[in-house]
């Protein structure tokens, strides 16, 4: 567990966490095209708010469908979508600043939509559907940035990294790869994201993009660590609840 909120110390550190996340996301997913190749994903999170999304009839028909077919996965990616699109609609959006703020409807629909995923993987699908992780991984990152404390966001961007595991299974592209390095890097892996970083630069292509994200990484886990440090000087305890990660977990980065 990285920290909590119970002391000003501990909020701050968060505050510089979630900005961090922010400079690595406007960098990294932007350059990776996360999202890009899966209906649902970032483009689409602009919604206005609102409760009714018109979904509510294809949910319905569409959970019908899966109760009466409990083995069926193309009942279970269906309600996967829909509600990943409901949810999308539900969003609320500063006007002033563009920033996209997750609402309780929308967290309750991806919640949904992470309940039916869990009930697609647990079928044991032969060939799992990569674009259903694809909106998946982009959910729970998006979930991660709404979340209160960094063992909430922590846990979220590991869903993340662990349903786009599940997209480079299926499809190990130089894009995929380098998407589940930046969410590795989220969730302080630092070690299994460099992993990730030279199997995709060994794909082919520029290296330039992943020097950059591997830059920022370092940077970010710095910055983590100092104010941990500080946080712990102000606030007689350690936030960072153990761990060699930037996030509490998993080892520091390396760079070849």
């Amino acid at each position: 567990m990285l920290f909590d909120l119970q002391s000003p110390g501990r909020r701050r550190i968060i505050k510089v966490v979630y900005a961090m996340l922010a400079i690595l996301l406007a960098v990294g997913l932007v350059g990776f095209g996360i999202g890009s190749d899966a209906t649902g994903g970032l483009s689409e999170v602009f919604g206005g708010g609102s409760a009714d999304t018109g979904f509510e009839d294809e949910i319905e028909d569409a959970e019908k469908r899966a109760e009466e077919q409990p083995r069926n996965e193309r009942a279970q990616l269906e309600l996967v979508t829909l509600y990943i699109q409901q949810g999308n609609q539900q969003l609320e959006v500063d006007a002033s600043t563009g920033q996209t703020s997750v609402t309780s409807d929308a967290g309750e629909s991806y919640g949904k939509a992470a309940d039916a995923w869990a009930a697609y993987l647990a079928l044991k699908p032969k060939n799992p559907d990569d674009g259903a992780a694809l909106q998946m991984a982009n959910t729970f990152f998006l979930l991660a940035q709404s979340q209160t404390t960094a063992t909430d966001a922590r846990a979220e961007v590991e869903n993340a990294a662990d349903a786009q595991q599940v997209a480079v299974e299926a499809n190990p592209s130089r894009g995929n790869l380098g998407n589940l390095a930046l969410y590795l890097f989220f969730a302080g892996e630092f070690g299994k994201a460099e992993q990730a970083v030279q199997q995709a630069a060994a794909k082919g292509g520029s290296d330039k993009q992943f020097d950059q994200i591997r830059t920022q990484a370092e940077a970010f886990e710095r910055q983590v660590k100092q104010e941990a440090k500080q946080g712990a000087q102000s606030g007689g305890a350690n936030p960072l609840d153990g761990g060699s990660g930037a996030l509490g977990g998993g080892s520091s980065l390396q760079t070849p």
